[in-house]
């Protein structure tokens, strides 16, 4: 689609409307767009983000339209997710003097992206490039969602470019925000925070520091990368995504176990743990989960949540079959390094045979970079002794996760006990 924003300012993005699942994640009900733009000054034509290959030809149309892809110069890439990036080896193929800016991490990444190589500048954190009357800043982003975003400002026109944040999939004709009714906006609205949630939400702190780099700037216009480009409003927002980033934790300790059990055993070592971390300090919260195939899905959303908040996390499984229980497992894969930074896990459970379940589960989350303690596990029923065991190593788990010393020397390296 092609659409004039103002003179030498023009929108070149492609509309999906069919597109119903987007990164095999998002349900994509109201379709998407892949926006890009065209900046034209006296002996510059810059392209800012691409559209996804498969609609190359539509965009290359558009853009001839216009320009020529002959007389392309320079392409801004923001983020080189294939969604935005995807077209550039075909650009290039037709016009192999483009010189891509991005930031390290985009060049890196673009360059496997294409198999080729090709002119580049890398841009660091705000500097400043001057097309003519233009006056072109980057600002880095990372994270914003892959390590080589980056948001571009132009200084006289007050436009802000930021690729993927504050964009939503959501198709629409028209381009323009502005130009969308009360019954559409509505579902814009649901579109939007759903799209945060998917895809920013893990990277609430690094929406904050982007929106710090950027609240001295004037802007009249944010042209993002997925749906309507906002030209009102634009305070509103900025103000949302802070607001959804803000996290306020409900609990001022918290310890998390969710646990399976076939025969009771695992569930007695839970309850000991917990009330060795009691011994610890009684005014630690404790949430105890005891998990199976009918209750999890019920239980799933709140226990997601506590996770979050909590400073630590203690998983217990029995083991079937040489593997941790699937209710465990669904748990332990959601853990990852960036979402759950910081927080102390380890994991507990009674074995019969060969009790691979706590060690496979251990192996995970110390692959995740999580702070990982040194488990406990044992065969069949805790004696009265392991009970006594049970609770001491709640008390040194506690020490270790609000001492916040994770070289904490628990009993043994490893709790294994033969009964």
């Amino acid at each position: 689609m092609l659409k004039k924003i103002k003179d030498n300012f023009y929108y070149l993005g492609v509309i999906d409307k069919a597109l119903k699942v987007f990164d095999v994640i998002m349900e994509t009900k109201y379709g998407t767009s892949y926006n890009s733009y065209l900046v034209k000054t006296k002996n510059h034509n810059i392209l800012i983000e691409t559209v996804k290959v498969s609609f190359f030809d539509e965009y290359i149309k558009n853009l001839n339209e216009i320009v020529g892809v002959e007389n392309i110069d320079t392409i801004i890439v923001n983020h080189t997710e294939p969604d935005h990036a995807g077209s550039i080896e075909k650009l290039l193929m037709l016009n192999p003097n483009i010189t891509i800016i991005g930031s390290k991490s985009a060049i890196l990444y673009l360059k496997n992206i294409t198999n080729k190589s090709f002119n580049s500048q890398v841009v660091k954190p705000n500097q400043e490039i001057i097309f003519d009357d233009k006056t072109f800043q980057f600002i880095s982003a990372p994270f914003l969602h892959w390590p080589d975003s980056i948001y571009t400002y132009i200084k006289e026109d007050e436009v802000l470019f930021t690729c993927d944040s504050l964009g939503t999939h959501y198709a629409f004709d028209e381009v323009f925000l502005s130009k969308m009714n009360k019954t559409l906006y509505k579902d814009y609205l649901e579109s939007f925070q759903y799209y945060y949630d998917a895809i920013f939400a893990p990277y609430k702190k690094f929406v904050l520091q982007a929106l710090d780099k950027i609240k001295d700037l004037k802007i009249k216009m944010i042209c993002n990368g997925h749906g309507p480009i906002l030209d009102e409003n634009i305070q509103f927002y900025l103000d949302t995504y802070k607001k959804w980033s803000t996290v306020y934790n409900p609990f001022d300790k918290l310890i998390v176990i969710p646990y399976a059990t076939s025969y009771g055993y695992t569930k007695i070592m839970a309850e000991k743990i917990a009330q060795g971390i009691k011994n610890y300090d009684d005014t630690i919260d404790i949430h105890l989960y005891n998990l199976n195939v009918s209750n999890y899905k019920a239980l799933e959303q709140q226990i997601v949540s506590d996770i979050y908040y909590a400073d630590g996390v203690l998983f217990g499984s029995t083991t079937i079959n040489k593997d941790a229980t699937p209710v465990i497992w669904d748990l332990v894969i959601n853990m990852n390094a960036i979402i759950h930074q910081g927080k102390f896990v380890t994991t507990f459970g009674s074995y019969g045979w060969s009790g691979e379940g706590v060690d496979n589960i251990q192996t995970r989350l110390k692959n995740a970079s999580l702070k990982v303690l040194p488990s406990f596990k044992l065969k069949f029923k805790p004696s009265l002794e392991n009970e006594i065991m049970l609770e001491k190593y709640g008390e040194e788990l506690a020490e270790a996760i609000f001492s916040k010393k994770i070289q904490v020397q628990l009993i043994n390296d490893e709790k294994v006990t033969m009964s």
